[in-house]
């Protein structure tokens, strides 16, 4: 059985059935820093996060090392459920505000600060990102492939039944 499911039969799949492969949650990519309530350099690290430099970016991830901070990126797609794990946050509140907008946000508990950075978003009905769901396609493709084969095999061994007189159709 050829079951070569190559990247362009998936990215054409998808482009073709975008609409079946919609959001029934909210994810993005971020990121969040948790670092002391004290820090004497809060602000600098603030600023360097938001910036768009390379060098500047560089210097936020080298200070957030030398310092221990915890840092955690989400550069693949995670379930904001997940994301607000990572936060001091509490269940009975709604914290959809820290999804809009390009801005760096702020929390804070007892004894840290938390930066967050939110890089993309799909909410609940948009149609999902191809890497979400490639696992999904190919498996779709695998089992249509799967069954052609199968219904070929099935049409074969009906037809040469057929012409060797093994079945008879009534009429």
């Amino acid at each position: 059985m050829d079951t070569l499911i190559t990247e362009s039969m998936v990215k054409e799949y998808f482009a073709a059935h975008r609409s079946d492969f919609v959001m029934d949650r909210t994810v993005l990519k971020g990121r969040i820093v948790r670092l002391p309530d004290n820090y004497r350099q809060s602000v600098k690290l603030f600023n360097l996060m938001g910036s768009k430099s390379a060098d500047k970016q560089q210097d936020f991830l080298d200070l957030c090392k030398k310092n221990n901070f915890d840092l955690h990126t989400f550069e693949t797609w995670v379930d904001f459920s997940e994301f607000l794990s990572y936060l001091p946050v509490r269940r009975d509140k709604n914290y959809d505000y820290i999804l809009s907008g390009g801005e760096i946000r702020q929390m804070a508990d007892a004894d840290s600060k938390y930066f967050i950075e939110i890089y993309e978003v799909l909410k609940v009905g948009e149609c999902a990102p191809l890497e979400r769901v490639e696992d999904m396609v190919r498996r779709i493709l695998y089992n249509r492939r799967r069954g052609e084969i199968v219904n070929s095999y099935n049409d074969s061994l009906y037809n040469a039944a057929t012409v060797e007189g093994l079945i008879r159709i009534k009429q």
